[in-house]
């Protein structure tokens, strides 16, 4: 964890790992892993009321947290996002920024994504703002997002923290957890739950393809 000051907090993700969770577990979306978690007695891990660039895609990763706070709240801040997104991230990162609530201001765009997706990342969370939502959605990096707005943050936010647990909803996130988002919202698994929760979602979903392939040979066809 870092705060008020940058020192590059250790990597979330590698290649191998990113391009496993790639690979396996492909029909794990966010329903699915928060009905395992909850079949498991696990605390509550989903959170919703986002939008997403890229309606189609699931994404899967590493956390990388950074939390923004007004620039009046602290003395300096660490490192600007779009610094901490082209030379810090990983391959497999999900980048998950926490930002003030009800400020209206956007704390990603454009010049913020390419630098992300040049560093490999899987995707990036915004509990909060974003502009630039057409360019965004052209390019390859999925974006979970609060709304929009033409405001930008320069001089309105500061990064407080990097690599520090945050909280969005209820939901607690830590550097490292397995995260999962899609267009239904976030599930964020702490590391030591992973397997369980992996494989119990597996579970879930083979009953649900039994019972939805039931269920639609008694729907008369068209």
């Amino acid at each position: 964890m870092v705060r008020y000051g940058f020192t590059a907090p250790e990597p979330c993700g590698d290649g191998t790992r990113a391009a496993q969770m790639s690979g396996e577990g492909e029909a794990l979306g966010s329903g699915l892993l928060s009905d395992a978690a909850d079949t498991l007695g696990l605390a509550p891990c989903a959170v919703g009321g986002f939008r997403l660039t890229h309606p189609d895609r699931v994404v899967r990763g590493r956390a990388f947290t950074l939390r923004q706070v007004l620039i009046n709240e602290v003395p300096e801040e660490s490192a600007r996002q779009g610094e901490v997104a082209e030379q810090h991230l990983s391959p497999g990162d999900v980048l998950i920024i926490s930002a003030p609530s009800g400020a209206g201001i956007a704390t990603w765009g454009e010049g913020h994504a390419l630098r992300a997706l040049g560093s490999g990342a899987a995707g990036v969370v915004i509990d909060g703002a974003i502009r630039d939502v057409a360019a965004l959605a052209a390019l390859r990096l999925p974006v979970l997002f609060r709304g929009a707005t033409p405001l930008r943050s320069k001089g309105r936010l500061v990064t407080a923290e990097i690599g520090g647990t945050i909280t969005i909803g209820t939901v607690a996130i830590n550097p490292g957890d397995f995260v999962c988002f899609d267009a239904d919202g976030l599930v964020a698994i702490a590391s030591a739950d992973e397997p369980a929760v992996r494989a119990k979602a597996m579970e879930i979903h083979a009953w649900e393809l039994e019972r939805n392939s039931r269920l639609h040979q008694r729907i008369a066809p068209l």
